[in-house]
């Protein structure tokens, strides 16, 4: 099971489906408290899958929504494969981001 941080660190496994809706709640609130830009550490994300993906595309849209940059740091190996294959690496894991 995935966990969201107050500091917004997403650890732990993948992502279920059935958690999905609260972990995106966490980060909306946390994107919300944000002034600026947001940093969301994922380096201890020990596995990933699409909903993990869909997470960030939904906290992304969110902050580009409040005109807050956002960015994803540390973004583990097998979460960068899917971003890759889905097409979506420009928008949340740029290479400068990679681990």
């Amino acid at each position: 099971m995935a966990e969201l941080t107050a500091d917004f660190r997403l650890h732990g496994e993948a992502a279920t489906v059935e958690q999905a809706e609260t972990l995106k709640s966490k980060g909306l609130a946390l994107i919300d408290e944000a002034t600026d830009t947001v940093q969301v550490q994922l380096g201890a994300l020990q596995s990933a899958n699409s909903v993990t993906v869909a997470l960030l595309v939904a906290w992304y849209r969110a902050a580009n929504l409040q005109n807050k940059s956002i960015v994803f740091s540390d973004v583990p190996t097998s979460l960068r494969a899917i971003i890759d294959v889905s097409g979506l690496a420009e928008m949340l894991a740029p290479a400068s981001t990679a681990p």
